[in-house]
């Protein structure tokens, strides 16, 4: 990733790596085993919320869920 220094504090890039690591083994725990190993329960998103990609992972309330109300009438959601 050479442009993050660009564009990232030492703090930040640092953060955006442990994100990419992160990421990478959820995927290989979903190849292998069907399920990412650390991941939360991932609802639907008529429930409300949003994935927090932080350590640790979770859940947000969805700040946009208004906004969503155009595309959830015409089905889209």
């Amino acid at each position: 990733m050479p442009f993050l220094p660009l564009f990232l504090s030492a703090e930040a890039r640092e953060k955006a790596e442990a994100l990419g690591k992160r990421m990478r083994r959820y995927w290989v725990s979903f190849a292998r085993e069907g399920e990412p190993r650390g991941w939360p329960r991932w609802p639907e998103y008529g429930e409300g919320y949003l994935l927090r990609l932080d350590e640790p992972p979770g859940l947000l309330p969805d700040p946009y869920g208004e906004r969503c109300g155009t595309l959830e009438a015409l089905g889209l959601l």
